[in-house]
């Protein structure tokens, strides 16, 4: 309850988050992402990431090298996220109780809830 100091009453203050902003790390954490260096790390998309051993990093290359067995993707008709695949990843995640399947599902969706658990 909040005080309207006009009218000298209380009332029920609704609040509704419309945006966000905040860097990468941030918006990574409240969007429940597994990071910025994960396999799948777009927020935007699923495209997959591919690990290069000399830098010891993954990058994100449209056309795959020719050794990986990953689809190369045209930039222009990238697979989107959407509300619906949000939510079917998390419940993926979510509903998984094998440690090693959930690692496993939160490697192939990049949505990781672990850290809201503890």
């Amino acid at each position: 309850m909040i005080y309207d100091g006009l009218l000298k009453e209380n009332f029920l203050l609704y609040s509704h988050i419309i945006m966000w902003t905040g860097d990468i790390p941030a918006i990574t954490k409240i969007m429940c992402l597994s990071g910025h260096n994960s396999y799948v790390a777009c927020r935007f998309c699923y495209l997959r990431g591919v690990y290069c051993s000399n830098r010891r990093h993954i990058y994100y290359p449209c056309s795959m090298p020719m050794h990986y067995e990953n689809p190369s993707f045209s930039p222009s008709n990238l697979n989107k996220r959407t509300k619906e695949s949000y939510k079917r990843d998390i419940q993926l995640v979510e509903n998984e109780h094998q440690i090693n399947q959930r690692k496993e599902n939160i490697k192939n969706t990049g949505i990781d809830i672990d850290f809201l658990i503890k």
